[in-house]
């Protein structure tokens, strides 16, 4: 026997939904901003956005965003 001979099919996938925390990293902070309102209107506006700069010396500077799901409601 061979290693394709026991293949199952494909395995399904380890999640169903969308990530709870999505990061976008870019050097240009208006293109983050323009890449930020995109993400927003396609999850909806009540994620959660948190900002932070990464400065280098020598380099310019590495812009992040990290996009939070809002808790889910009680039932």
């Amino acid at each position: 026997m061979y290693g394709a001979s026991l293949w199952l099919g494909p395995a399904a996938p380890d999640h169903l939904t969308m990530h709870d925390v999505v990061r976008i990293i870019d050097g240009d902070p208006a293109s983050l901003e323009a890449r930020i309102a995109r993400m927003l209107e396609h999850v909806g506006s009540d994620w959660r956005v948190a900002r932070f700069t990464y400065w280098y010396t020598g380099r310019p500077p590495i812009h992040e965003a990290l996009l939070v799901r809002p808790p889910a409601q009680a039932v």
